[in-house]
């Protein structure tokens, strides 16, 4: 039997002449030593620089530390992590935690729901604020039809129902015809 040293727990361990080049005492030992040597570029697995988008985002999430307050504007908590260049590296500098508000007005996003006119405004069918509640219930009473009162106001039903239930109108349900053969 030759003496050996067990490279991670540093215990003493005895081993057959064929097995002459063990490092390990046991199993436990395997483990930890494989866990501590195939990390990062060392892993069978390792991508480098091709990985792919959401693997990107969750390594650099375990390696870069998230600050308080977003680094744009400095108020609110970050919620998003955002690369500056657009070049999606491996880079820690080329990373920052940032708040929605600013991610979206980085890339460009917040224009676009602006120029679409999706947000909170006149032409956003969802959240059309100039609509009278009463005018709207008023036409609702005199044509018992969520559709006709939604396109005369060119709005979504989910709004015009949302409106009378303010109002307190009762909606009636609609009629369902059924054919009989």
């Amino acid at each position: 039997m030759i003496k050996r040293k067990c490279k991670v727990c540093t215990n003493i361990f005895y081993v057959f002449p064929s097995k002459k080049d063990a490092k390990l005492c046991g199993l436990k030992c395997a483990y930890v030593y494989l866990k501590r040597t195939r990390k990062g570029k060392h892993n069978p697995n390792w991508k480098d620089d091709k990985v792919g988008y959401s693997a990107l985002h969750q390594f650099i999430k375990r390696h870069k530390l998230k600050p308080k307050y977003c680094a744009v504007c400095k108020t609110g908590p970050p919620y998003d992590l955002a690369n500056i260049s657009g070049k999606y590296l491996r880079d820690l500098s080329d990373w920052h935690y940032i708040c929605r508000r600013c991610h979206m007005l980085r890339d460009g996003r917040m224009a676009n729901i602006h120029r679409k006119g999706l947000h909170a405004g006149k032409k956003n069918p969802r959240y059309r604020h100039d609509i009278d509640s009463k005018k709207l219930g008023k036409l609702y009473l005199k044509l018992r039809s969520l559709r006709l009162v939604a396109l005369k106001f060119k709005c979504s039903t989910g709004l015009v129902i949302k409106r009378l239930k303010k109002e307190r109108i009762k909606i009636n349900a609609p009629e369902v015809k059924i054919n009989v053969k």
